[in-house]
């Protein structure tokens, strides 16, 4: 009878462990993966910039 018992609490790890595992992998699939980089650096433009456009004679310093 002990022997049951023993095999039977060894099981019983063994499907709580394998439980376990299956819920954790099924979050990691189901959650979207989060993405760590830092943002880029917010563009720092001015409201009174004018573009520069080659040719146009416009540009600052030629």
């Amino acid at each position: 009878m002990r022997a049951l018992v023993r095999h039977r609490g060894g099981l019983v790890l063994i499907a709580s462990v394998a439980v376990i595992l299956t819920v954790g992998v099924a979050l990691l699939v189901s959650v979207p993966l989060i993405d760590w980089r830092p943002d880029p650096p917010a563009a720092t433009v001015t409201p009174d910039y004018r573009p520069c456009y080659s040719g146009s004679g416009d540009c600052i310093g030629g």
